[in-house]
């Protein structure tokens, strides 16, 4: 298969895992009464267009020429959080940006699994994902 078409793959993947995760968690920042707030709906999917791109450039290099050198991807979702850290430097908190992260990381390994066949793994990433959201939720709202 041609290279390129694989960076459209992992850059598909990439977008859609990252529009996934501000989806919810807006919905769930919402629920819990959180203030978490995104800019027009433009702005923020050619913010998540750009961060992919770097997400799906550094996979791609990593996969296809430097496969022992997984660890390295922790600079380009650093560099992704930066991107965000500073798009919404007068709304978010520091710690927004890594809660993006994370939602796009669970969102993403569950699909992985689900499109490998390995549905319990799936299963279960899921609904650790949700219980750790449930009780962050009780707490933010006991607070």
């Amino acid at each position: 298969m041609h290279p390129a078409f694989i960076l459209l793959g992992f850059w598909t993947f990439a977008f859609i895992s990252l529009c996934l995760a501000l989806l919810l968690l807006n919905a769930y920042s919402n629920l819990i009464d959180y203030d978490f707030t995104l800019h027009g709906l433009r702005k923020e999917l050619i913010l998540a267009g750009v961060c992919s791109l770097i997400e799906a450039v550094s996979v791609w290099i990593v996969v296809a020429y430097l496969p022992s050198a997984t660890r390295a991807l922790i600079l380009p979702a650093m560099l992704v959080a930066v991107i965000y850290l500073l798009a919404h430097l007068e709304d978010w908190n520091r710690f927004d940006p890594g809660l993006v992260l994370i939602f796009q990381l669970a969102i993403g390994m569950t699909a992985m699994y689900l499109m490998r066949g390995y549905f319990g793994s799936a299963a279960l990433i899921a609904v650790v994902f949700a219980g750790v959201l449930a009780v962050i939720g009780s707490i933010a709202k006991g607070l």
